[in-house]
């Protein structure tokens, strides 16, 4: 029926745009729609004109009568039912995609739009062939984008389908993430989703792939593998790699980089990474150790999801945690840095924790299900000096049998360092009276 409907409707379409347009230029048609700016019209149907074919590449600007015209638009249904249409070429200047630009053009599979573009039009891709779209754009949140805007039909009644992927630039990933309309049409499989960093080529160096985050950064992003080898053992990844001479510096793990490598049991992350992608580790379920530099400041949705950590230390750079980042991670010590505003939903599971680290005097209160199965018995909660008591009034801390003030001024990134801890191995016991013994031995000399 929606396919019914829709065949309708651009019959209608083509009806009513069948109207002459104002100039032409290299066998596209335009329309004036300012002083300066033309837009890409459809083509209209006079006798033995054929319609668009082949390859397209639109200019930046066009001369008509002497006026020169910044080609700012591709207008309402321009290349609907195009079928001869192989690729389309967009210029920097287009800003408006109008509504159903490309229905029913069977011969494209590949559209490219320009970072310029600021508004899209409903049903532009509807009926099409265009299964990858790669997106300029820096930030989603400055496009008009319609509701219905990436959606697609199949050709046969029953099934609708979408994109196969959207590629957008690898430093925008989480602006696209957190917009709601584009998040609607990442639908992820366990396998997939349909948002994908736009990267270079990619390049393997030690058995780990790294692709360019753009053609003039230097900088480099590991990034999934496509030949499904996984990494095993213990790793460290470098803060920087070289390739053609070039050398890059890593600032980024792209989503789902090391998904389910099971035999992966220790990374050494580097100090000049800046961004985590989603479910970058997710399902490392043997995944014991992995520290998180401090110039990470966000992490995202599963990205640690039911890894082996057992020891977690969340810096005072990161302002956010992500839903079910940490997830059935069977957690014995935890740190909780002083600058957190938000924590996802199951974000960290406590119910094997012994002790919690709470950096900041003033107690978090975070939503019902952030933090799954407080082990309130098991574990000691450690807060700032002299905040004891606002504990002890605040759910869910209250919940615990112990907590105990310490000194939280040591390093942000490591756990701090408990009263009599003498050879800080994180635990007050006989080996810390042999360690304390052989200082005051050593000084006696």
């Amino acid at each position: 029926m929606k396919r019914t409907v829709l065949t309708l409707f651009s019959a209608t379409v083509l009806a009513c745009t069948m109207h002459a347009y104002d100039f032409m230029v290299d066998g596209i048609a335009y329309n004036i729609i300012s002083s300066d700016c033309a837009e890409v019209t459809f083509m209209g149907a006079k006798a033995g004109q054929e319609p668009y074919k082949g390859d397209l590449s639109i200019p930046e600007s066009v001369t008509n009568d002497g006026t020169n015209y910044r080609v700012t638009k591709l207008g309402d249904y321009c290349f609907i039912s195009n079928t001869g249409l192989t690729s389309v070429k967009l210029p920097e200047s287009i800003e408006m995609i109008g509504k159903g630009v490309f229905m029913y053009d069977t011969a494209i599979e590949t559209l490219t739009l320009p970072k310029s573009v600021k508004q899209i039009g409903e049903f532009f891709l509807s009926g099409s062939s265009i299964r990858e779209l790669h997106c300029g754009m820096v930030d989603p949140a400055a496009v008009v984008l319609d509701e219905n805007a990436l959606q697609t039909y199949s050709t046969d009644f029953y099934h609708d389908h979408q994109l196969d992927k959207i590629f957008v630039p690898a430093k925008s990933m989480e602006k696209y993430l957190a917009n709601y309309l584009w998040r609607h049409f990442d639908k992820a499989t366990s396998n997939t989703h349909v948002l994908c960093e736009e990267t270079g080529e990619p390049f393997e160096v030690d058995g780990i792939q790294y692709a360019s985050i753009d053609e003039t950064s230097n900088e480099v992003a590991i990034i999934e593998r496509d030949d499904y080898v996984k990494c095993q053992g213990n790793i460290i990844i470098p803060t920087t790699v070289t390739q053609d001479g070039k050398l890059y510096q890593v600032t980024r793990i792209n989503r789902r980089a090391f998904m389910e490598s099971h035999e992966l049991k220790s990374v050494v992350l580097p100090e000049t990474l800046e961004s985590l992608g989603e479910e970058a580790f997710i399902r490392c379920n043997n995944l014991e150790s992995a520290p998180i530099p401090s110039g990470v400041t966000q992490i995202p949705d599963g990205a640690f999801n039911q890894c082996k950590l057992k020891e977690l230390v969340i810096s005072d750079a990161v302002t956010s945690i992500g839903k079910q980042a940490f997830y059935l991670c069977p957690l014995e010590s935890l740190t909780l840095g002083k600058n957190l505003l938000s924590v996802g939903e199951e974000a960290l599971t406590l119910s094997n924790l012994s002790e919690l680290y709470h950096r900041r005097s003033r107690p978090y209160i975070f939503s019902d299900n952030a933090l799954k199965w407080h082990n309130y018995s098991g574990c000691t909660l450690y807060v700032p000096m002299g905040t004891e008591q606002i504990f002890w009034l605040t759910s869910p801390w209250n919940g615990y049998m112990k907590i105990e003030e310490i000194d939280m001024s040591s390093s942000q990134t490591a756990k701090p360092k408990k009263k009599g801890d003498v050879n800080e191995d994180g635990e007050v016991s006989v080996a810390d009276i042999t360690s304390l013994v052989d200082i005051v031995m050593q000084n006696a000399e």
